[in-house]
């Protein structure tokens, strides 16, 4: 028997409004997650190697789309325009101008559970391409299990970063993401 609200809808709601606030009102502290050109996952300013065989315990209501805009001579994005994946998506035409192209771009935030970086949050956000796939089939893991597990309270994934790879014609090896989900 299931302790769990009648009106899960209800609390999914008031949980991603709640992260929308929080997220919104003050610097975090979490470090920026990123897989860099070498293939290595690493964080932070100073790209720390993530230690191997972490895992990470993605926060579900954390998980984002939306818009990022670099300027074409580098340096930091000029715009940025995301939303939770439970609210209505951003479209092209509500950007502002700012002077730069809008690139489609993911996020989500997630916390270290095991090793030397145990406990210590993490935001990962990406708009290559790679990114974005491994994103959507993390989504489409989620949503698997939670229509195999109507009910079950076991809603946060835990990963394993992984990496793949393939030969791109002008730039060469190009490295993907990969978030294996090893357990619930």
């Amino acid at each position: 028997m299931s302790n769990l609200p009648a009106n899960i809808q209800n609390i999914t709601q008031g949980l991603t409004k709640a992260a929308n606030r929080i997220s919104n009102a003050s610097d975090s502290g979490a470090q920026y997650l990123k897989l860099a050109k070498s293939g290595d996952w690493v964080y932070g300013a100073d790209d720390i190697e993530v230690e191997e065989g972490a895992r990470f315990a993605i926060n579900p209501v954390t998980m984002s789309e939306g818009f990022i805009a670099w300027p074409e001579e580098g340096g930091a994005p000029v715009g940025e325009e995301m939303r939770t994946i439970y609210e209505d998506p951003i479209q092209r035409g509500e950007l502002p101008e700012v002077g730069a192209k809008w690139n489609e771009q993911i996020a989500f935030e997630a916390v270290c559970i095991n090793g030397e970086d145990e406990g210590q949050t993490f935001i990962y956000k990406a708009s290559s391409l790679g990114g974005k796939k491994e994103f959507a089939a993390l989504l489409r893991g989620m949503s698997a299990h939670y229509a195999a597990n109507p009910g079950d309270p076991a809603v946060v994934p835990v990963i394993e970063l992984e990496v793949d790879s393939y030969k791109h014609a002008q730039y060469g090896k190009i490295f993907t993401p990969i978030f294996k989900i090893v357990k619930w």
